[in-house]
């Protein structure tokens, strides 16, 4: 019997596994699209005469689509099940971006872009699927890899989609990786579902449906949700909204490097703390804690930014890029944020408890970049050239809310499920 059991799991194993290779792509994807319109913007904008700020607006309507979808998308798993909603929303991604590609007005590529953002908020259906299918004491370490697989889509969108623009013409490509989207969705639909057959089954018997508001008022009532939310958010914050925005001029402008050397030091960053996800999740589960490496890394985050924040233009180049790489890697534990997030509710709930502690990093980045941005231009140093004081001065923002995330996170409950 031991050994009849034995293989149905290794059996299971084995399809979790076949399920992930469909799913990796579709996240890879999300962050593909996310960053995409960077590379392709000054094609696009002489391509329809279109200005900075009309550039602006498009961005603005992706992350709106993408912030405002990240509750939803939690509610939606849990109600319809995470294969019907990433179906959904991966052929919302084909469509949108398909429409993207051949629209010919702002208003048509801003719609087509908006749309888009709602598509690629398909973090959560993926987690939900993830952890029916792959035992508890995995799916950390299997989420930090999805993650990782992400931050590849992050490098897909810069060389190799410049490249493909140059080669095929930006509506050529755009229109490509659409109809590649339309394909994932269909694999979504064909192969992947929900759960394991037999844990179906055993979870109906276990435990009745949670109707949608009940698992809305169970996680928002929950103060161990927000001690989580808040230690998270205010680390992802920064995060979103500093390396979204204002890095690169702080390398640029703070610390006299030129655009070239700027990107170079971004790109090594993001490309070396890759491994940084699978790696920080494995040591939570070798060390069986959540909260330890949480810990550890948001202290890490703070003490990298106080760095940038008291010597910006008194650092070397090898040293911009140690700080990079350390400040993305520790970032990381948002892999573990999100498990512990799972971890806190049933799975039953999983969906919406994710979807809620995703909310606030996604909807607030933004604030983040326009009070940094004030901050930065009000400054005297800033009016008189002085840009490494300027910067200085704003990146306190920054510090205050990492500082939050400091203090904060000692008081997170440890989620690590328990033998």
């Amino acid at each position: 019997m031991s050994a009849i059991k034995n293989n149905d799991s290794a059996a299971s194993l084995t399809k979790a596994w076949l399920i992930f290779a469909i799913i990796a792509p579709v996240y890879l994807c999300t962050m593909f699209y996310r960053m995409a319109p960077t590379v392709l913007a000054l094609d696009i904008a002489a391509d329809m005469s279109f200005s900075a700020s009309d550039m602006a607006m498009i961005g603005a309507a992706t992350m709106l689509g993408y912030g405002l979808m990240q509750l939803p998308s939690g509610l939606l798993s849990d109600w319809l099940g995470g294969k019907a909603t990433l179906t959904l929303f991966t052929l919302l991604v084909g469509l949108s971006t398909i429409w993207f590609g051949l629209s010919g007005s702002l208003t048509s590529v801003t719609c087509a872009r908006f749309i888009t953002g709602i598509g690629i908020a398909a973090t959560i259906p993926c987690l939900s699927i993830l952890a029916r299918w792959f035992p508890a004491g995995m799916y950390a370490r299997v989420s930090g890899i999805m993650f990782a697989c992400g931050t590849c889509g992050t490098i897909i969108a810069s060389t190799p989609l410049a490249a493909a623009s140059n080669l095929w013409g930006w509506r050529s490509a755009v229109i490509a990786c659409g109809a590649f989207s339309l394909a994932l969705a269909a694999m979504v639909l064909f192969f992947v579902k929900n759960a394991p057959a037999g844990a179906a089954e055993t979870k109906k018997a276990e435990a009745p449906r949670i109707s949608l508001l009940e698992g809305l008022r169970t996680v928002l009532s929950s103060r161990h949700f927000w001690t989580l939310c808040i230690a998270y958010s205010c680390l992802l914050i920064v995060y979103f909204g500093f390396a979204g925005l204002w890095w690169g001029p702080y390398l640029m402008q703070g610390c006299g490097l030129t655009k070239l050397e700027a990107g170079n030091i971004l790109f090594l960053g993001t490309v070396i703390s890759i491994p940084a996800m699978p790696i920080l999740t494995t040591i939570s589960d070798k060390i069986r804690s959540r909260k330890k490496v949480m810990v550890v890394c948001i202290l890490v985050a703070f003490l990298d930014m106080l760095v940038m924040t008291l010597f910006p233009g008194q650092l070397s180049k090898p040293m911009l890029v140690i700080l990079a790489v350390v400040f993305t890697s520790a970032c990381g534990t948002s892999a573990i944020g999100l498990t512990s997030g799972k971890e806190l509710f049933p799975i039953a709930i999983m969906g919406t408890a994710t979807g809620c502690l995703n909310s606030l990093p996604a909807l607030l980045a933004a604030g983040e970049q326009k009070i940094f941005g004030y901050i930065l231009q009000s400054t005297e140093a800033f009016a008189a050239g002085d840009f490494a004081a300027a910067y200085s001065t704003a990146m306190m923002f920054n510090m205050a809310l990492l500082a939050i995330s400091v203090v904060v996170v000692f008081f997170i409950k440890e989620t690590y499920p328990q033998d």
